[in-house]
């Protein structure tokens, strides 16, 4: 009776699995072979040969296929760290850029603040834009060859453990402009980062109209010693608040940017004018003075807010801030690239 049971049973979940797998493999399906049989390895973390059916498809989306879907790719990310195969990590990370096509969007609100008013329209020119927030691991290779000075919060040239997909911040304007010329690209523009985090319609928050704090890595702490936060950032242990890896989920723009609500604030090319918006072009703009203080986007791991409120109007698309500090906790960047540039 026992063998009947088992006969009728059929497959097990992991096998089933396992098959679809082997058939996507077969069919040069690899990104549905790598979720494929990782979901098995879910189920069965003994399977031998789902683990190597999923490093050979791993092999093939690192080799072979250079766009990926960004959950599949957020995936593979977190396997190369876990595999501890940094340099195939960083290399992901650095060719994961998104295409920005040309055309008109609209910029600011007629309902904000003085400094994002008027809306407007603006047109801008095709551009590539980084999915993700400047890692530790990539600023790592910068420190490497060019001896820039290492953010505070890290072990001497060396990020903490366990954080090499994490956004680097506590970085300088200064520092992040020239990092995007060392990989050959550039910030983007307060014009070009909105764009990518609106979209054409002017979305209030990269996933749509309505705040939602489970898609953005945003924490309101108010601090009693600001060096609390690159405590935190040096030991994630007990913390309240603190980075995560970049790609979290939810927070995704229509481009298929990651993490413009939260994780980190960015750095972009202009300059802060808080009137900038009543005569700055409508094409290509860029803000270069006054040269006082940097434009600054995106909610951040960190806010200091007093209520919820004032966190989720900080995290709109079209939320402006400012600053001039040299290493802010709260900060970091991508770049930006311009075709044939």
């Amino acid at each position: 009776m026992a063998l009947l049971v088992a006969v009728c049973a059929g497959p097990s979940t992991a096998e089933r699995e396992y098959r679809e797998a082997e058939s996507a493999a077969n069919a040069g399906d690899w990104p549905a072979a790598f979720t494929g049989y990782s979901a098995v390895l879910e189920t069965d973390p003994a399977h031998d040969a789902a683990r190597a059916g999923q490093e050979r498809a791993a092999e093939h989306l690192i080799r072979t296929v250079p766009m990926l879907d960004v959950e599949i790719e957020v995936a593979l990310l977190a396997w190369l760290d876990e595999e501890d195969r940094l340099g195939d990590l960083a290399a992901v990370l650095d060719r994961s850029t998104v295409a920005i096509p040309a055309g008109w969007g609209v910029m600011g609100s007629e309902g904000g603040p003085a400094d994002e008013r008027p809306r407007r329209d603006v047109y801008l020119d095709q551009y590539w834009l980084d999915r993700y927030e400047l890692t530790n691991l990539q600023y790592e290779a910068f420190v490497d060859a060019t001896d820039e000075r290492p953010p505070v919060y890290w072990q001497g040239d060396t990020y903490p453990p366990g954080t090499a997909r994490h956004p680097v911040v506590g970085v300088s304007w200064d520092q992040a402009r020239s990092y995007c010329a060392w990989a050959g690209k550039r910030l983007p523009t307060e014009a070009e980062w909105e764009r990518a985090c609106s979209g054409t319609g002017g979305r209030r928050y990269p996933w749509g109209a309505h705040w939602d704090p489970s898609r953005a890595n945003v924490t309101m702490v108010p601090l009693d010693d600001p060096d609390d936060a690159w405590r935190w950032l040096a030991s994630s242990q007990g913390a309240p608040a603190s980075l995560q890896p970049v790609g979290g989920p939810g927070d995704l723009s229509p481009d298929g940017v990651c993490d413009l609500a939260g994780n980190a604030a960015e750095w972009v090319a202009d300059w802060y004018d808080p009137s900038a918006y009543s005569h700055l072009t409508d094409r290509n703009p860029l803000d270069d003075g006054p040269p006082w203080s940097r434009s600054v986007r995106g909610g951040a791991w960190l806010m200091r807010h007093p209520d919820a409120d004032l966190v989720a109007d900080a995290s709109r698309c079209v939320s402006r801030n400012a600053s001039h500090s040299a290493d802010d906790p709260r900060v970091g960047f991508r770049c930006a690239a311009t075709p044939g540039g």
